[in-house]
């Protein structure tokens, strides 16, 4: 994990003993990480995959204190949603590099499930990846990665950051921060309102 990361999050930890979500955990390098950088902040990762539940369920036993045991979530099913919904609220939720691999629908989906697992008003949602910034490619790597992703999955694409901005508004959030990140990536923080 980057320093990158580090210094992009401090603030969104603020309170001690907060519980930190994160969904598509894979295989636990960022979630690793942070509960590494905050020790106070209580973090539980989630992912769809054995190997990765497997490989989080390691790390979990054999590392920090403050990483909760996985919870398999599969987005698209709601029953898995309730069972993270029983190990809530939660304070906050990251989500790294999925909105782009998942259908745009998966987008609503994530955006409606996260703003029911988040505590009124001071609830964060976290969004990095690569994204359109007003319908346009950042970059030419942008464009072929996009192309690349669509031959895999015609319903997987980029993107547009305002787009996501607007259903995220009629979701119960506000915007509070969008951030330039590493790599031409962006970090969109998202408010419970």
């Amino acid at each position: 994990m980057t320093k990158g990361h580090k210094s992009s999050t401090p603030h969104l930890f603020a309170c001690s003993d907060s519980v930190v979500l994160e969904i598509a955990s894979g295989f636990g390098e960022a979630i690793y990480y942070f509960a590494n950088c905050h020790p106070d902040v209580i973090f539980t990762p989630t992912d769809p995959q054995k190997p990765c539940i497997d490989r989080l369920r390691e790390l979990a036993a054999n590392s920090h204190d403050n990483l909760m045991p996985p919870i398999e979530l599969n987005i698209f099913v709601p029953s898995q949603w309730e069972k993270v919904k029983r190990s809530g609220p939660y304070d906050g939720i990251f989500c790294f590099n999925l909105i782009h691999l998942i259908p745009w629908y998966g987008t609503h989906t994530l955006l409606k499930y996260s703003s029911e697992l988040l505590k009124d008003e001071k609830g964060f949602l976290a969004l990095h990846g690569p994204f359109l910034r007003e319908g346009m490619f950042m970059s030419e790597s942008d464009r072929v990665f996009d192309e690349d992703i669509k031959s895999r999955d015609p319903d997987w694409g980029l993107r547009d950051l305002e787009q996501v901005v607007m259903m995220a508004g009629e979701l119960g959030f506000r915007k509070e921060e969008i951030r330039e990140m590493r790599a031409g990536n962006w970090m969109l923080i998202l408010r419970r309102q």
